[in-house]
């Protein structure tokens, strides 16, 4: 019985932990598109490439100074 608690408990931590990057990975994404820090010209709904580039330069862009302020601030926590 102690094996099935310890199995519960290490799967739940491990679902936390993907939880967590992904909120994290989806706030620096948001943020980083709130402030302006990939914006491209004001034609870029209308231009496909200029668009695939602001996405991509969004994924890269580190906009807080730790992961964990993004997770605080996503969670509302700041």
């Amino acid at each position: 019985m102690k094996w099935i608690l310890s199995i519960v408990v290490a799967v739940l931590a491990m679902l936390v932990w993907r939880l967590s990057e992904t909120v994290i990975r989806l706030e620096n994404y948001s943020y980083g598109g709130q402030i302006g820090m990939c914006y491209e010209a004001a034609d870029y709904p209308k231009d496909v490439s200029a668009r695939d580039r602001r996405e991509k330069c969004l994924r890269q862009t580190e906009t807080r100074t730790s992961p964990l302020w993004h997770l605080a601030y996503a969670l509302g926590l700041i």
